[in-house]
């Protein structure tokens, strides 16, 4: 209680028509604003975690952000939103605060994890490459840096400390085992999908 009331002191002074719950395990806040600005809401969230940590230095602060809400009947989905933000941010991240945005794709995936459809991509790409390789764990990893630099091969061998011709080795591999062209768009977008329902796995 000590804390919600803090919390509300906090926001007061910078927020209009502000609502802080304490839900158990977490804190909710929820207050309206007239535009979403992610910088903005960045600058405040750090602001209030500087605020309790210096207050409070035993507590170890994490906050989920939901997209903002039009209307009053979707705030059970923004909560949700925050926790969905909160949980995979603070095992994929080492920050502290964790936009809905930018999880957005995993928490789509992760609802279609169980799809058979999904389930027989994933064991033709990931499962046939930890099969089929010896080095699978350098592959998939590959993998993810490509994915995540959108297959810019430059970048990824950079990100990778590796020779272009090295990840071109690596990415005919990839291709070899899995049957899949890394050049077309669909494939890209199947290595995508599949690459985040690996790290939701793992």
């Amino acid at each position: 209680k000590e804390l919600t009331q803090y919390i509300s002191r906090i926001f007061n002074s910078k927020i209009k028509d502000l609502y802080v719950i304490d839900n158990i395990n977490n804190i909710v806040v929820i207050f309206t604003i007239e535009e979403f600005n992610k910088q903005e809401i960045m600058n405040l969230s750090k602001n209030i975690i500087s605020k309790i940590t210096l207050k409070y230095p035993r507590l170890k602060i994490k906050i989920g952000i939901s997209k903002e809400c039009a209307s009053l009947k979707y705030i059970p989905d923004a909560y949700k939103e925050a926790v969905y933000s909160h949980n995979i941010g603070s095992i994929k991240e080492k920050s502290n605060i964790f936009f809905y945005d930018d999880y957005l794709a995993y928490h789509m995936i992760s609802n279609i994890s169980d799809n058979d459809i999904v389930k027989k991509l994933y064991r033709n790409i990931i499962n046939k490459i930890k099969r089929e390789s010896n080095n699978s764990e350098e592959l998939i990893k590959t993998l993810r840096y490509l994915s995540k630099n959108d297959f810019n091969m430059k970048k990824t061998a950079e990100d990778l400390y590796i020779h272009r011709n090295t990840l071109y080795k690596r990415t005919e591999k990839i291709e070899k085992i899995t049957g899949y062209d890394i050049s077309d768009s669909e494939t890209k977008l199947i290595f995508k999908m599949i690459i985040k329902l690996d790290e939701i796995i793992d």
